[in-house]
C-alpha cells in the first residue's frame, strides 16, 4: 500500500485509494501494474476477524492475487527483547536467520501437509536500514536448502488461463501487465506528481531536523 496503513482500520474508499496510488506508482517507475498484493499487518498471515478479511475481499474485488506469509522474522524492527534478560540490543543478521529457521519449523511440524504446501517468508527492502535482512539471506538459503527446501518465485505459484478451459504457469505480462500505449501521457503525469510529493515530504521532514 501507499502510505502503509492498517487496511482493516480504515474505509473502503482508503483501501481503494491506497491500492490505486501504489498501482500508479508503480507504473510510473516501470511502466508496468501488478496484480499481486500483501496486505500489511495481520491480514497478510492469518487474518482473525472481520475487519482483517474485508480489506482482503475489497482487494479480490478489484482483481488483486492476495500473497500471504507463514514466517515473519520482524527484520523490519532494528531492536530486539533478549527473552532470557529482557533487555532490548540491536537485532543481527544472525537473530534473522534464526528466527526464519524457528518459524518455518514451527509451521511445518503440525502437519506434514503443512511442509508439502510450502512457506513464503516475509523480509523487507525498504522503510530503513536493511544491511541485517541483506546479510542474512545467505545463511536463510544455506540453512534451508540443508533441510530440503526448494526456493522459488511467488509468481511460479500462479497460473494463468491458457484460453482452452485450461491452465498454464503464468507469464510476467500476466502478473505485471505493462502499462497500455494510451495510459502513458496519464502516466508521466503521475509520475510528475508523485516525483514532487516525495520531494515535499523529503524537504518537510529535512526542515523537522533541522528546526
Amino acid at each position: 500500500t501507499f502510505f502503509h496503513p492498517d487496511l482493516s482500520l480504515v474505509s473502503d474508499r482508503r483501501i481503494m485509494l491506497e491500492l490505486n496510488a501504489t498501482q500508479r506508482s508503480s507504473e510510473s517507475i516501470v511502466g508496468r501494474a501488478t496484480i499481486m498484493l500483501r496486505p500489511p499487518y495481520n491480514a497478510d498471515r492469518d487474518p482473525a476477524n472481520e475487519s482483517e478479511v474485508h480489506p482482503i475481499s475489497v482487494a479480490d474485488n478489484l482483481g488483486y492475487t492476495i500473497v500471504g506469509e507463514t514466517s515473519d522474522p520482524t527484520d523490519w524492527n532494528p531492536v530486539r527483547q533478549d527473552p532470557a534478560t529482557g533487555k532490548f540490543r540491536p537485532r543481527t543478521a544472525q537473530d534473522i536467520i534464526n528466527d526464519t529457521i524457528t518459524q518455518v519449523k514451527l509451521y511445518d511440524q503440525p502437519l506434514k501437509s503443512n511442509r508439502d504446501a510450502g512457506n513464503c517468508i516475509l523480509l523487507h527492502d525498504a522503510g530503513g536500514p536493511r544491511e541485517n535482512t541483506v546479510a542474512a539471506l545467505p545463511g536463510i538459503i544455506r540453512e534451508l536448502r540443508t533441510r530440503g527446501y526448494v526456493f522459488c518465485n511467488v509468481s511460479d505459484l500462479q497460473s494463468e488461463p491458457n484460453g482452452k478451459g485450461g491452465w498454464k504457469p503464468s507469464s510476467r505480462d500476466y502478473l505485471m501487465p505493462p502499462v497500455p500505449d494510451n495510459d502513458r501521457t496519464l502516466i508521466l503525469l503521475d509520475k510528475i506528481a508523485f516525483t514532487t510529493i516525495f520531494t515535499f515530504l523529503q524537504l518537510l521532514a529535512i526542515a523537522f531536523v533541522t528546526a
